[in-house]
């Protein structure tokens, strides 16, 4: 189960962590990005509040959005229109709801949910981390054979090689192009 800047922006980020946790398979991993307690985006966003509240994301100036393009630069390796600049302040600064979580924390919620710390990645200036888990427990995924059926006769007879999978029915082919199998005529 991968949470990638969702939890942080829910009601209750422990609630969502803990169904991460509920519908991952034993053996499974849970991959989380949870904004970082310690950064200093935490209190930035702390103080924006009463601007939040004051001014609306539509009418901020666009001088002020093109003060970001030296952070969206390094952060991002791009230079963003102001469309996208306003959409980037509205996701750090002007979103309703943001918590923060320490490692710590997480780590916590980690085990009171089963699950087995395996790492953590701080994400740029450190004010998010990528924490990893895996869920303690026997594995319970096994490989299944995948059917496929001709599209030419309807038979589940249909071998793969690497390159094209064959009907042993009616002796239709059907190429694979970069892992995808090309039913031509359709």
């Amino acid at each position: 189960a991968i949470s990638i800047g969702v939890l942080h922006h829910t009601p209750d980020c422990r609630e969502g962590f803990r169904e991460l946790a509920r519908v991952t398979a034993p053996g499974g991993r849970v991959v989380v990005f949870l904004y970082n307690f310690w950064s200093v985006y935490h209190p930035i966003y702390r103080l924006f509040g009463p601007f939040r509240e004051r001014f609306p994301l539509d009418r901020i100036p666009r001088w002020m959005l093109n003060v970001l393009q030296p952070f969206v630069r390094t952060h991002l390796g791009q230079t963003l229109d102001e469309s996208q600049l306003r959409n980037l302040l509205g996701d750090k600064l002007w979103t309703p709801r943001a918590s923060f979580h320490s490692v710590a924390e997480v780590r916590r919620w980690g085990s009171e949910e089963g699950l087995r710390f395996i790492s953590k990645k701080r994400f740029y200036l450190g004010y998010a981390n990528v924490i990893a888990f895996k869920k303690l427990g026997a594995s319970t995924t096994s490989r299944r054979r995948v059917a496929f059926r001709c599209p030419n006769c309807g038979s589940l007879e249909v071998r793969g090689t690497d390159s094209s999978f064959a009907c042993l029915e009616c002796g239709s082919s059907y190429p694979r192009v970069a892992g995808i199998v090309r039913c031509l005529g359709e």
